[in-house]
């Protein structure tokens, strides 16, 4: 579960624990993953998502963990953002959406390509918003990057069909 140091994927990781699934955890900060699993057997792993390099380690420590292969498992990617600055579009700097895309999108991508090279997910939930399929006024970059994110795993399941489920969950405002 990506993102588990708090939210939704704390939530998640902590409902995944409780019916008995092994779960293994990250995100950029220790001492939210430490919280979220405090009394729990799961595996705590920290990474930045957006460094590739990272995300290799974070497969190869995962790989150390339950095998080289993997083996079946669920991939699930909530990790992401919210747009920090909010506008109308002809206010809101290029740079912004490149950023947003780069969080919501692609590291959701370098994750997932990373993984795939090397295991067998039975399953893959990527976490977008109900934003992806409304809109939001002043919040288009977000709403692009989870509309991409719809499209993404739309792709991704048709690429996958007969060896992968890919699904989305989109919640509304949290």
């Amino acid at each position: 579960v990506t993102g588990a140091g708090r939210g939704i994927g704390r939530a998640i990781a902590r409902i995944c624990h409780d019916e008995g699934a092994d779960v293994a955890i990250t995100s950029r900060t220790r001492s939210e993953l430490e919280e979220t699993a405090k009394n729990t057997s799961m595996v705590i792993l920290p990474c930045d998502l957006s460094e590739k390099e990272q995300v290799v380690l974070l497969v190869k420590q995962l790989q150390s963990e339950w095998g080289e292969e993997l083996g079946h498992f669920t991939l699930i990617n909530n990790a992401g953002g919210s747009q920090r600055k909010k506008g109308t579009i002809d206010t809101l700097p290029s740079s912004d959406l490149e950023d947003m895309l780069q969080l919501n999108v692609v590291t959701v991508h370098t994750l997932t390509s990373a993984v795939l090279q090397v295991g067998k997910p039975q399953c893959i939930i990527n976490i977008s918003s109900r934003a992806a399929k409304i809109g939001i006024a002043g919040n288009a970059f977000y709403v692009a990057s989870k509309f991409a994110l719809e499209g993404y795993s739309a792709t991704l399941a048709l690429e996958l069909v007969g060896r992968t489920t890919v699904n989305t969950l989109s919640p509304g405002m949290v």
